[in-house]
């Protein structure tokens, strides 16, 4: 059972990816647990950091994949609920604006281009992207459960679409805890002075990205499982 979910996560690039973010960020952790003098703590930090610039590398090809979703997406008009639409609409213009400003800086750190004022102030931009989209998908999800609430007290004596409005809700709550986690780690890297920026340790750091990549695989299991019932 297992093996089978792990094969066929390994077989998609999205499945990939969650599961070298798991380890980056576990490895990540056990680092900032010892001293930096010990042999492997050093061999933790490089599994870490190749990692994730195997996952910086890998997301050079996912500008297209992003406009494909923007353009599906469009102005949201299948939305019913505006809060919703506006939600979706910026959160696909932010996403797709930290893909070619994660590409510069990266170019620039790899000499691949040169730029006057270095990558600094570019990553800078692709980081409060993230933050931002990590802000949406958070507002966004809570308002999914909201929403979800106010059907369920409408719902009364339809015991199987209020097991599916219930079901909807936990799935939105996890999206919502996964953001959240996200988004404390991501806040660390945006400059000192702006709210916890550069304060989060190598460990706590390690511990977020854990728990929340823990829970995007688990939610990807969970879909995964859903789809062979459905088969």
């Amino acid at each position: 059972m297992m093996t089978r979910v792990l094969s066929e996560m390994l077989s998609s690039s999205s499945g990939r990816d969650k599961i070298v973010r798991t380890i980056s960020y576990a490895s990540l952790c056990v680092s900032g647990l010892g001293s930096e003098d010990r042999s492997w703590v050093k061999k933790m930090e490089i599994v870490s950091t190749q990692l994730n610039n195997f996952r910086t590398v890998s997301r050079l090809f996912d500008d297209l994949a992003m406009l494909k979703c923007s353009i599906t997406y469009g102005l949201g008009r299948e939305e019913k609920d505006k809060i919703l639409r506006i939600l979706g609409i910026m959160g696909n213009i932010v996403d797709q604006l930290y893909f070619p400003l994660e590409h510069i800086a990266w170019a620039s750190d790899n000499k691949l281009i040169s730029l006057k004022s270095g990558s600094d102030s570019w990553w800078l931009a692709s980081t409060i992207c993230w933050c931002t989209s990590l802000y949406l998908q958070l507002l966004r999800s809570l308002r999914m459960f909201s929403n979800a609430q106010k059907a369920l007290k409408n719902c009364k004596g339809d015991a199987q679409r209020a097991a599916a409005l219930r079901a909807n809700q936990r799935s939105y709550l996890l999206i919502a805890t996964q953001a959240t986690l996200d988004l404390g780690h991501a806040v660390h890297w945006l400059p000192e002075g702006i709210l916890w920026g550069g304060k989060v340790s190598t460990w706590k750091r390690g511990v977020l990205g854990t728990l929340s990549s823990l829970l995007g695989i688990y939610t990807a299991v969970k879909l995964l499982n859903k789809n062979k019932q459905c088969d």
